[in-house]
């Protein structure tokens, strides 16, 4: 129970983090870089940025 409580209070953090463009285009270029996003995901993933599916994803927020 106590490992959920962890994942609660870092999701409540990165709803708190608000991005604009540019640093929600870095963080996708990074997420490359390192692996966790692969290239063909780029553009579908800065699409649902700019315009997105669920209205809560319409916070610009982590």
């Amino acid at each position: 129970m106590e490992k959920w409580h962890h994942q609660d209070k870092r999701i409540a953090a990165y709803k708190k983090a608000d991005l604009d463009d540019i640093q929600a285009h870095d963080l996708v270029i990074r997420a490359t870089d390192v692996g966790m996003c692969n290239n063909r995901l780029i553009p579908p993933v800065l699409s649902e940025w700019r315009k997105p599916k669920n209205s809560a994803s319409e916070d610009r927020n982590v």
